[in-house]
Order: C-alpha cells, then structure tokens, then sequence
C-alpha cells in the first residue's frame, strides 16, 4: 500500500438515513479536527430538491418516536416535522386469528407513537444539513467492494472501493443498509 493512502478516524459506508444521521449526529467530534469520510453508491445530489439516491425516494418510513427525538436532537426534525403526519393509533391482529390489540396514543400518554414521513423529505433534511458540515469528505458514485481489518496500527480498517481506490480508517460504520453485501463478506449475522 502507498504510503499516500488517504486516512480517516471514522469511515460511514453508506450515504442514505442511517448514515447521514450518523455524520450529523458526529458533527461535535468534527469540529474537534476529526475526519471522516462517507461512501455511497448512489450518484451525487446535484441538490437537496431532486436526490437520485434509492434512499431518498417516494416511499414512506414509519419513524419511532424515539427515532423523531433522536432528530430533534441532532437539529434536522424542524425541517422533516412539517411533512410529517403522527401514527395516533396501532391495531396488532394476526391474519386469521381470533383477537386483536388496539392502542392509542392518548392512553399511552404520548403524543404520538411515531410519524409516517416520505423518505423524499427526509433525504432533504439531512443533506441539507450535511451540507453545513465542512472537513468531511464524500465519495459518491462507489461502493466498498472489500473491507479489511489489518490489525496494524491506529488505522486498522482498510477499505477498497469498486473502482480500486483504498483507504484507511480507524473505526467503520456499516451504514449501508439491512441487505449489505459487507455484512455478508464479513459474516455478520442478524442477531433479534
């Protein structure tokens, strides 16, 4: 390996909610000197109002409310808030069984168990405030086709993307969905 090789503290293998979530929610560590680089492959937004990324479309997501307070608290739900309609009841039945589970927010005592929002007005919010972040580096267009551990020295995880290009990294976040081919090449299993 070149002694040129790029090296990062936190390498985000994945640029859809998980992972940019992950990099605001980092944004402290950031502005402490650390680098950090994300890699999708998905095309680069040209801007916040048309995202190519497969993350980002129409569909919906079903956020927590716990997923929602993790949000506010990273700065992005004042801007998914508005396009965001809570989840005030929950029916649980069984396809073709006898009995069923109602719940409602109010005998909960919450104000909602969560919030159904396009992915769309997600995707905006978080690469907007992406945007704001500066000393990161992005990597679009890629994939991490291999990932190794070298247990060699403080940046012990290398990374080789589809177009040959590697770098290092001292801890990696796998953020790149519950159908990762990484997790596959690395044995990880789907622990409930």
């Amino acid at each position: 390996m070149s002694s040129d090789t790029k090296q990062y503290d936190i390498a985000i293998i994945g640029g859809g909610m998980v992972g940019l979530s992950t990099l605001i929610a980092l944004k402290p560590l950031i502005e402490t000197g650390a680098k950090i680089v994300v890699i999708d492959p998905a095309p680069k937004p040209n801007d916040v109002d048309s995202l190519d990324s497969p993350s980002f479309d129409d569909r919906a997501t079903a956020l927590s409310l716990a997923s929602s307070q993790f949000l506010k608290h990273i700065g992005v739900w004042p801007f998914i808030a508005p396009f965001a309609q809570p989840i005030l009841d929950i029916e649980v039945s069984s396809y073709a069984q006898i009995g069923l589970t109602q719940l409602n927010h109010d005998q909960a005592g919450s104000e909602a168990f969560g919030f159904i929002v396009s992915n769309k007005h997600i995707g905006q919010a978080l690469l907007q405030a992406c945007q704001a972040i500066t000393n990161v580096d992005f990597i679009y267009g890629q994939a991490v086709s291999e990932l190794n551990k070298t247990h060699a020295g403080e940046f012990p995880y290398e990374s080789i993307l589809s177009d040959g290009q590697c770098f290092k990294s001292r801890l990696t976040l796998l953020t790149d969905g519950g159908r990762s081919e990484l997790k596959q090449q690395l044995k990880f299993k789907d622990e409930c």
